[in-house]
């Protein structure tokens, strides 16, 4: 299936950090193609993907509702603020970090742990 992040290019639009001095003025651009962080550039994604992307926005969503930005609560439930997004965006996780995440879920939807 083609990937959502790129549109199955592989690539993605990034912002050129305007403060890199490796590179020399004259050669900064606002914007870069990158490879695409969802496929890694292949273009494509299998449907345990869609599915995972899916699960991850659902729990995006029930984040937002609950007004809680993604840093609070990574901290308030004790999970790495990487693996939160990441989980949130489709990517694998860990099994402890899925754990956790359900443990997390039930109390923002008010069911019983």
């Amino acid at each position: 299936m083609t990937c959502p992040g790129c549109s199955g290019t592989g690539e993605q639009i990034g912002i050129f950090p305007m403060w890199c001095e490796d590179v020399p003025q004259a050669e900064r651009k606002p914007f870069v193609q990158i490879v695409c962080s969802l496929c890694d550039g292949i273009g494509k994604v299998d449907e345990k993907f869609l599915l995972r992307a899916n699960r991850g926005e659902q729990f995006r969503q029930l984040r937002i509702r609950n007004r809680i930005t993604l840093r609070e609560f990574a901290k308030r439930f004790g999970i790495d603020i990487v693996r939160v997004s990441d989980f949130e965006r489709g990517k694998m996780v860990r099994w402890e970090t899925y754990r956790l995440l359900v443990e997390a879920r039930k109390t923002l939807e008010g069911r019983p742990q």
